[in-house]
């Protein structure tokens, strides 16, 4: 048997350790337990009347607060999904007229056509003509004097040098395989210094400098 300090309220449940009524913790009950004893204690004035009186009070209170609460979260929500819609709205209309304005001014501006470019960024290179080399055949005459004609005359000639520098090396100036190709900026040729049986250096020229060379018969 258990009673509360300050209502002394019995109980019998062991286990029970908090008073029901205003939460004291119970204290072992000392004396008599019989019923004369319960029946004397329970007829005592209920202290604890005033105590229940006012946690009724509040629960009531409480009770009645809470939907004005959750009253006014719902008004919070629907101010907020209200402001949600003005803003998604506006943001819709700005990107329609965003849109319809774009597409007036391709309009307008597809009227007028663009000025084509006056000039290509790439040059346009004329295809080169291969280098011709002799068959065989009948002798040709020769254009170029044979001491001129030899292996360590070609190893001199390098790619990029220049074609007086070339005519120099060789003797003299070379006869043309075919007519120069080529634009104003960059011009194509191709001429051939030949000898006796057939030795012949041919090399093809850019803007008069050496840029490919071959040879027949040399020693």
């Amino acid at each position: 048997m258990k009673i509360c300090p300050k209502c002394s309220q019995t109980y019998g449940d062991e286990t029970l350790n908090y008073c029901l009524m205003d939460g004291e913790v119970l204290r072992p009950m000392s004396g008599p337990t019989d019923d004369s004893a319960r029946t004397a204690i329970l007829s005592q004035p209920d202290v604890t009347a005033a105590n229940r009186q006012f946690t009724e009070q509040q629960t009531a209170r409480y009770s009645l607060n809470q939907p004005v609460k959750k009253s006014r979260a719902g008004l919070w929500l629907l101010a907020f999904f209200g402001v949600a819609i003005v803003l998604i709205g506006g943001g819709i209309i700005a990107l329609l007229a965003l849109g319809f304005y774009g597409a007036a001014s391709r309009g307008a501006t597809s009227k007028t056509p663009l000025p084509s470019p006056a000039f290509s960024p790439f040059p346009t290179f004329a295809p080169v003509p291969a280098p011709s080399i002799a068959m065989p055949g009948p002798p040709s005459t020769p254009s170029t004097d044979a001491s001129y004609l030899t292996m360590e005359k070609f190893n001199q000639l390098k790619t990029g040098m220049a074609k007086s520098e070339v005519e120099r090396i060789l003797g003299g100036k070379g006869v043309e395989v075919a007519p120069p190709s080529g634009t104003a900026e960059m011009k194509f040729s191709v001429l051939k210094w030949e000898g006796v049986n057939y030795k012949s250096i041919i090399i093809t020229f850019e803007n008069d400098k050496i840029m490919t060379k071959s040879q027949v018969g040399l020693k």
